[in-house]
């Protein structure tokens, strides 16, 4: 089989005007028409609202492709994998079909269609806001409470944040968001592989692989599929067999002393490669292959009754209960045919280097790119799958919207299923939690039957059907109550105040949660084109879509507007501290966290731990450490003076080692310092014991007590460094740090810059004006006398006098107007 390649350079008109720019594939109007000159960036300052006029314009994409050679016979077809979203296809100006679904691949037939020579392939793309209230002026679906989109964007089949979300612009675009090409077929092709594995006792896996393949009239007798396995380039196994008549062959393959594959922290994750191959009589040459990377491992979703009239959920690999802990995902750019495999894999390496084991891929935006879940099975990232659903009315009452929709889910769960990382597939996300909200007429409103019909009968019967090995869970959050905190997994908001001692949360598998930051300055005034950065800023209010959720910090106010930047930052980080510290000590109650979220669509204030540019927040360091899969941490009674030590081991095996302790205040003053041998279970929390600071707490009083904790491994390495404090930390009495600092070449492109200080910093960070940077290690706490080496590599190179001149060191002493007690 033969493959012609049409991506690349094509041209586009709006189709009210005669002009033609130029285009690339894959793109959109929105990179096109910036390519072009013809409209700002819309990430820039307010642009995006002078923007709005291109989902109303429909839009005409265009370019010549020769004529393929092939016998008559052979069968030429057009592959669009992505059509976004309402395409009128044409070959050489005849229609050969239509496209009305973003999330699916299309196959129009060319033969019979095409010139001798040159063809012109035409694309137009209809305004997705004129059909949205041409279908509402038919039938009205009511807008969702708090939607800053267009009410009955349900109808439409397109990535439901283009429209705006609390997290993202309204940048409603169209276009080849995917490859395209040509498919030349003169005998047969692969058309899918199905892949059964079966886990045996002895540590062997059979692979069960149902091939399905089809024939073009004419193709030759005799040919012959094939199914061979490997592991890192070496023969494991093959079958061969005679391709019958109805195109469907089945192969059983044995794999002794199996390599299983792992989640993030869990173990390693090898992957073998399983190639299916399709030949003709007397010829090795293959006619046709089908090729996919495969982990061997079993991972389930368990639900176990609470006693509660609720469940808890626990996944489990390889026999093996694990703590999932994530984030929820989002597409990394608004206009999702932009960010490289590139972009992805830096986010993949921040997640797992963030000690995390699985993302949430939410239901209003796209079933990611091949490339995402590539990137998950190589990091031992899980991904729990939403289909394409969140929070609109949607209009399933509607046949022909319901076909479209199980054509999209059977289309995806085949292109996916064979991914080690896919976890579990979701219906949707927050449609349970709305429907209690959503206002409307018994005529306006779906009844909740139909929405039964999708979520509990047609979604559910199709991964059944085509993922048999993978769970199906109808919604998130879930439960018979909208926000009940008694039922499997939630998602609540309630981790958004400044944590201290902290008031109780809820004990479930959490979904999303959070409180918002703002991006780093940098971002900011690269956005705002701006010299400041001032939270009440018109331009930075135009990046932040949720009022009810501002980052605007309690009081102590900062300094100046600049520090309140960092404040939000530190304000979230440590409330999701706090939180999903308390969460993981409640194991086996709670056996999985995902905040809201990861990553963002554009430059804006958010959930997310990463900004745009790819820069950690101050969340993200935490992320690191309150993810790791051997923690310590603590819960501080002031009443009693009373501070309770656990110990947490997510690994797979027995962890040996010590605790240790060391007792202050925050001048700097050490009381007391203690520690203990200590043994923990795999996969268990352990309450290590108690710690009584009654005296001190008299002494010193609870504004100025602090604990130094850590989790030491037999060699001497800290692998967890904790703090505890018994008032919340905007009622600490904070000295002035006397922070020291050496700044030395590290090699090439980095510097090696070490902190000392006698009296402790709180939350102190490095930042290189006016340049991005990496650092491995950020927002610590510096305790006294106890150096801190921080690696900084310059995203562009710096003489060691120009980074000395740039880095600035702040703690939280610099951003909160605090005035020294007496000592």
């Amino acid at each position: 089989m033969k493959l012609i390649d049409l991506s690349g350079r094509w041209r586009v008109r709006a189709a009210s005007r005669k002009k033609w720019v130029p285009a690339s594939v894959p793109g959109c109007i929105h990179t096109d028409l910036m390519e072009a000159g013809i409209i700002p960036d819309p990430f820039l300052r307010d642009h995006e609202g002078e923007l709005q006029w291109i989902g109303r314009e429909a839009w005409i994409y265009e370019r010549e492709f020769d004529t393929p050679r092939c016998p008559p016979e052979a069968a030429i077809t057009l592959c669009c994998d992505g059509l976004d979203t309402l395409a009128t296809v044409m070959v050489n100006g005849e229609e050969i079909g239509r496209a009305d679904n973003m999330h699916r691949n299309w196959r129009f037939d060319l033969r019979g269609r095409l010139n001798e020579d040159v063809n012109t392939l035409t694309i137009r793309f209809d305004s997705p806001l004129e059909y949205i209230e041409q279908r509402q002026a038919e039938r009205a679906l009511p807008l969702w409470p708090g939607d800053s989109g267009p009410a009955g964007r349900g109808w439409i089949r397109k990535m439901a944040s283009q429209f705006g979300w609390d997290w993202a612009p309204s940048l409603v675009t169209c276009g080849i968001w995917r490859g395209i090409g040509i498919e030349v077929c003169e005998d047969a092709r692969v058309q899918s592989a199905a892949i059964r594995q079966i886990h045996d006792e002895d540590g062997g896996v059979a692979l069960d692989v149902a091939v399905h393949a089809t024939r073009v009239p004419g193709a030759p007798e005799g040919l012959t599929l094939g199914a061979r396995l490997t592991y890192k380039g070496t023969f494991v196994t093959e079958a061969r067999t005679l391709l019958p008549e109805d195109g469907t062959a089945s192969f059983h393959l044995k794999v002794r002393n199996a390599q299983l594959w792992w989640p993030n922290g869990l173990g390693d994750q090898p992957l073998y490669e399983l190639t299916v191959d399709l030949t003709g009589p007397g010829s090795r040459k293959p006619l046709d292959t089908w090729v996919r990377r495969i982990g061997l491992r079993t991972l389930r979703l368990n639900r176990i009754p609470d006693g509660q009239e609720g469940e808890r959920l626990e996944f489990v690999v390889n026999g093996v209960p694990f703590f999932a802990k994530g984030a929820t995902w989002i597409s990394p750019d608004a206009l999702v045919s932009r960010p490289s495999r590139v972009e992805y894999a830096r986010l993949a390496k921040a997640v797992s280097v963030g000690n995390m084991n699985m993302l949430r891929v939410w239901g209003g935006g796209i079933y990611e790119q091949d490339w995402f879940y590539d990137l998950c099975d190589e990091y031992g990232i899980c991904v729990w799958q939403d289909f394409m659903f969140a929070c609109p009315e949607y209009p399933v009452f509607d046949a022909a919207w319901l076909e479209n929709v199980r054509a999209e889910a059977a289309q995806n769960i085949v292109r996916l299923r064979d991914h080690a990382c896919l976890a579990l597939w979701c219906g949707n996300n927050e449609y349970a939690m709305e429907t209690a909200d959503t206002e409307g007429t018994a005529q306006q409103r779906p009844h909740h039957e139909d929405y039964a019909r999708l979520f509990d009968d047609l979604l559910p019967s199709l991964v059944a059907e085509l993922d048999p090995g993978r769970d199906y869970w109808p919604v998130s959050p879930h439960g018979s109550l909208p926000g009940a905190d008694t039922h499997a997994d939630i998602q609540g908001w309630d981790a958004d105040a400044p944590a201290g001692t902290g008031s109780p949360i809820p004990f479930c598998f959490r979904a999303a949660f959070g409180p918002q930051s703002f991006p780093e300055p940098s971002v900011i005034k690269a956005f705002t084109q701006e010299e400041t950065c001032d939270p009440a800023s018109p331009l930075l209010l135009h990046h932040q879509r949720f009022s009810r959720n501002c980052p605007d910090p309690e009081p102590p106010v900062a300094k100046d507007p600049e520090q309140s930047i960092w404040l939000s930052q530190l304000r979230q980080a440590f409330a999701l501290k706090h939180a999903v510290e308390q969460w993981r000590r409640a194991r086996p109650q709670v056996m999985g966290v995902f905040y809201q979220q990861l990553n963002d669509c554009w430059p804006a204030a958010s959930w997310s731990s990463l900004d745009h540019e790819g820069n950690w927040k101050a969340l993200h360091y935490f992320v690191r450490k309150f993810y790791a899969p051997i923690m310590i941490s603590s819960v501080a009674d002031p009443g009693t003076g009373i501070l309770q030590v656990f110990v947490h081991n997510d690994l797979r095996q027995r962890f040996k080692g010590s605790v240790t302790w060391r007792i202050g205040d925050t001048q700097g003053r050490i009381m007391r310092e203690s520690g203990c041998a200590v043994t923990i279970a795999p996969g268990t929390v352990r309450r290590l014991g108690v710690i009584k600071l009654g005296d001190l707490l008299e002494r010193l009083t609870a504004q100025r007590l602090v604990v130094w904790l850590s989790i030491v491994a037999d060699d001497g390495y800290v692998l967890s460094s904790n703090s505890a404090y018994f008032a919340p930390p905007r009622d600490m009495q904070i000295f002035k740090p006397d922070i020291q600092v050496d700044i030395r070449p590290w090699d090439d492109h980095c510097y090696a810059v070490t902190l000392t200080t006698e009296r402790p910093a709180f939350w102190c960070w490095l930042e290189v004006r006016d340049c991005n940077a990496r650092y491995d290690e950020n927002f610590i706490h510096l305790p006294p006398n106890q150096p801190c080496r921080i690696r900084v590599t310059p995203l562009h190179g710096m003489r060691i006098g120009e980074f000395r001149e740039a880095l600035r060191i702040r703690s939280i002493w610099d951003v909160l107007p605090i005035k020294t007690p007496e000592a």
